[in-house]
């Protein structure tokens, strides 16, 4: 009654679940407003499968509870989904044996598992009460429904505004329920025939619930009339959820003593087995008939057989009218029930009932809980694991002991990428104990966190701060401290510190028999000599450990802590882009195996950036989408600025201009956010390539003059992995500038003196050319040579391209041809129409009509259609490319025939051949 808008939403969206559209809906509003109704009739009008779920503020730290009940009526549909991904599900269900389920793998499996249920017709889900379903599970489904396309799938969120949950759903269709109008709240009023109500007494309630259906219903049938008609006078006011919940409690209190007893029982166990809560009423001596007064009283209801509350404020109102010692008994009780069960999630209840029940910490008990988590988090169960730790550290008496397991805790959740959780048990953890080596282990957690999660440059200068404690009592940690702090220094564009820090990582890893430091403490070495014009510097480091670098496990230890990214950019700033590229395609491929997606937006952006070098711009421009997808479902908020800027040039290089500049922009007011002067860097660099590849080079002086101060102020060399000097150095000869023109060429040449970094010196011989036109042929004899043994076939095509045009211009139209042909082909190729139009011109202008090619076909794709291109180029099954993007298989599906419709093709060898030509893929490459 009231709502024609938001049934009228939910109709559209239960109808496109028929077709095949999936969508996801949020209702947000105040405690009664009327949320759980709306979804109870889209749950009554569904066609077929209804999924669903409320959460329970008590269980609200129990990881994966709520996802348990979603499916628990169709585990069958397990054998449905990949066999790493069911064993995952079947773990944390406690359905199965424990296998590894690390919080990317169980979201994965969360939307096939949908899919699947889905595969024979329309399904709904509703998820009420979200602000009280445990994390892990809300994550878990919004993970879903972000992916969520035409499995005819609808998802239904019901949260109370202002509360947490509200922020994270907010990315979703969301429909704020507000009271109902007063025509509508007196039909609900008059329909209900409630207590005979003057005309002020009506009145005053529509307006001081503000049309709250629940306040509307509830108050007049269960308040006493003497205080219903002092209250009706205006003698009292309303504080809408307390009278509520205490018009309940009132209800409850005159209910027969056994029921009372039941429904307390119920309060705490709810959520958990039906068998559980009727061994806790038979050892109270209690029975299921003893709650039939609290369903005549409409407290609660039956729903496939199991009593449940009417209402959330019913189960708070049952609990709140128990003594406190009737709370413990009950709590201590449902401990007891619990105490053969095994199950990861079983000990985790039993925990919080043994703690609600103010049970002494004791280490026997604790212990128990410490085994449980250990065994959780050698099969990478992360979430779960990190929980049992918590457990165990609060069943543990206050002391270094507690310590170490809370940290323990902490550790779990980062992995299983719950950051802000994670530094919460960390600020915990600091309260708990005193070792210093735990204190030291605890701010080097925090402070790496707080790096990652956006507070940069304090988060840096707390690693300083850590690592400078540790190094006279733990070199090697505290080397391992300052090589993250570097890494960081990096990233903020302070590189004096970087190049200080590493160094003194580098002096405390120094091992008296002269062997090798850490490879970590060498990586971030590396990478620091390399980007500040040191490549040969970082060669010497990684070159004699070759063996060692190939040999590492890309599901091992080094790849979660990202040494192999830091190898791979030393590696792409000496101009190595194969090593990079093989190291970083491991690394991804490892992630992707894993289901680990936590670490996918390092690794997918750093490869795209890799890709974009060497020509595979297709390739480039999917492995970023999903960079930045992933971050976003990560919560990794350093990835997104440096994304965004690598999405931003490749965008200004293939014809997409409008693109490009928004999502420059917001790279650049990204990085301001965090403070990474780097990422800004970049994104100044993709700005200059937008207005250089449209031809306003005045403009593009100034975004490059930027990156050239930058470097100018904290030594970021020109290479690979921040590049611009070549691209400035030709507008300013463009605008007559030859003075600032020499000074970049003389920036050149100090990088191009160091042996093997052909692209850079084939650009210094093709700048000397543009500055000294008398040697101009000697100079681009020179570039086209280093060209033919470099990797960046973007800059080859530059350099014949300005042959051609000077070549032309001098009249020689015939020797002009073969360097602008072959420009010509390599911008096509990569999908560079604005260049490729520059050279078809030239060509156009030596007497050969060029017809204006076709746009490349994978650039009519979309980001999510490339991906899975390229996925089933590789010879992917579709199944396996849903495990791989975190997509349903229908969703793969549904695109797949999307890219044969734009390509014109009909067979996944045909996509291979078009792969191969038009993105530069070779056979090896990982996903």
């Amino acid at each position: 009654m009231g709502r024609e808008h938001e049934l009228t939403v939910m109709r559209s969206c239960l109808a496109d679940a028929r077709t095949g559209t999936s969508s996801v809906l949020v209702l947000n509003g105040e405690p009664g407003i009327g949320k759980s109704a709306l979804l109870a009739g889209a749950r009554r009008a569904a066609d077929r499968v209804v999924l669903s779920t409320v959460g329970v503020e008590s269980e609200s730290d129990i990881a994966y509870v709520n996802l348990a009940d979603v499916f628990r009526h169709h585990y069958s549909y397990l054998n449905a989904i990949p066999d790493r991904q069911a064993d995952a599900l079947a773990s944390v269900f406690a359905i199965g044996p424990s296998k590894p389920a690390d919080r990317f793998t169980v979201d994965a499996a969360t939307l096939n598992l949908m899919a699947a249920i889905a595969a024979d017709g329309p399904v709904v889900v509703t998820v009420d009460d979200a602000q009280w379903v445990d994390r892990a599970s809300l994550e878990a489904l919004t993970f879903a429904g972000n992916r969520l396309e035409v499995e005819g799938i609808v998802l239904m969120f019901a949260v109370r505004s202002g509360q947490p949950a509200a922020q994270q759903l907010s990315r979703f269709q969301t429909l704020v329920l507000t009271g109902l109008d007063n025509s509508a709240a007196r039909a609900l009023v008059a329909r209900a025939g409630l207590q005979a109500m003057s005309e002020a007494s009506t009145s005053r309630l529509i307006e001081e619930s503000g049309g709250n259906p629940l306040a509307l219903l509830t108050l007049p049938a269960t308040m006493k009339a003497d205080d219903f008609a002092m209250w009706a006078l205006g003698a009292e006011p309303l504080p809408l959820s307390s009278v509520i919940e205490d018009a309940f409690c009132d209800t409850i209190r005159v209910l027969p003593d056994q029921t009372r007893m039941a429904l307390r029982l119920l309060a705490i166990m709810e959520a958990g087995t039906p068998e559980h809560f009727r061994s806790a009423l038979e050892r109270e001596r209690l029975s299921v008939d003893d709650l039939d007064p609290a369903e005549d009283a409409g407290l609660i209801s039956y729903q496939h057989g199991q009593p449940g509350f009417r209402h959330p404020l019913v189960r708070a109102a049952a609990y709140r009218t128990s003594s406190a010692a009737g709370r413990r008994r009950a709590h201590l009780l449902a401990a007891q029930i619990l105490e053969q069960a095994t199950s990861a999630t079983a000990l985790e209840r039993r925990a919080w009932h043994l703690v609600a029940a103010r049970t002494a910490p004791t280490e026997a008990l604790a212990q128990t809980f410490q085994i449980a988590a250990d065994n959780e988090f050698a099969a990478a169960n992360y979430t779960v694991a990190g929980r049992l730790y918590k457990r165990s550290s609060e069943l543990t008496p206050a002391g270094n002991k507690a310590m170490r397991r809370m940290l323990q805790a902490a550790n779990a959740l980062r992995l299983a990428g719950a950051i802000d959780e994670a530094r919460t048990l960390l600020r915990n953890a600091m309260t708990l104990g005193s070792d210093p080596e735990l204190r030291a282990a605890i701010d080097y957690a925090h402070y790496r966190l707080q790096v990652y999660a956006g507070g940069m440059i304090d988060g840096r200068d707390g690693l300083i701060k850590t690592g400078a404690a540790a190094a006279k009592l733990h070199p090697a940690q505290a080397a391992q401290i300052l090589g993250d702090a570097a890494l960081a220094s990096t990233v903020i564009g302070d590189l004096p510190t970087a190049r200080a820090t590493a160094e003194q990582a580098m002096q405390l890893a120094g091992k008296s028999d002269g062997s090798d430091p850490p490879l970590a403490v060498a990586a971030v070495n590396a990478m620091v000599k390399a980007i500040s014009g040191d490549p040969v510097g970082a060669r010497r480091l990684l070159h004699p450990r070759a063996a060692e670098i190939d040999a590492l496990d890309p599901m091992g230890i080094e790849f979660v802590y990202q040494v192999p990214l830091e190898l791979s950019i030393a590696h792409l700033a000496s101009e190595e882009a194969g090593r990079a590229r093989t190291l970083l395609a491991r690394a991804v491929d490892g992630a992707r195996q894993l289901s680990a997606a936590g670490l996918l937006p390092f690794r997918c952006g750093s490869l795209g950036r890799i890709d974009f070098w060497q020509g595979r711009w297709a390739s480039a421009l999917a492995l970023v989408h999903e960079a930045l997808r992933l971050a976003d479902d990560t919560g990794w908020a350093t990835e997104r600025p440096s994304n965004l800027a690598t999405l931003a040039r490749i965008e200004a290089m293939s014809g997409h201009p409008e693109e490009a500049r928004r999502h420059a922009i917001e790279g650049v007011a990204a990085s301001e956010a965090i403070g990474a002067g780097t990422y800004l860097a970049f994104a100044q660099i993709a700005l200059g390539a937008l207005e250089l590849t449209a031809g306003n080079q005045a403009a593009a002086i100034s975004h490059f003059e930027e990156v050239s101060a930058f470097s100018d102020d904290v030594g970021f060399s020109n290479s690979p992995v921040m590049w611009w000097s070549s691209d400035l150095l030709e507008c300013y000869v463009s605008e007559g500038m030859d003075d600032a023109a020499q000074r970049e060429l003389s920036r050149l040449e100090k990088v191009a003196a160091n042996p093997d970094m052909p692209t850079t010196a084939a650009v210094t011989a093709r700048s000397r050319a543009l500055l000294e036109p008398a040697a101009f042929e000697e100079h681009m004899t020179e570039a086209l040579r280093l060209h033919s043994i470099s990797d960046m076939p973007f800059e080859r095509a530059r350099t014949e391209l300005m042959i051609g045009q000077r070549v032309r211009r001098h009249n020689q139209p015939a020797k002009a041809r073969p360097p602008l042909t072959s420009a010509l082909a390599i911008f096509d190729r990569l999908g560079a129409p604005d260049w490729a139009s520059r050279a078809r011109s030239e060509l156009q202008a030596t007497g050969i009509r060029i017809p204006q090619s076709e746009a490349p076909g994978l650039a009519t794709l979309t980001p999510q259609e490339l991906q899975v291109a390229l996925a089933v180029a590789r010879g992917h099954s579709n199944r396996e490319v849903a495990g791989l993007l975190f997509l349903s298989t229908k969703t793969v599906e549904f695109h797949l025939s999307n890219v044969y419709r734009k390509l014109g093709i009909n067979r996944r060898t045909r996509l291979v051949t078009m792969v191969t030509q038009q993105a530069s893929l070779p056979a090896s490459a990982a996903s």
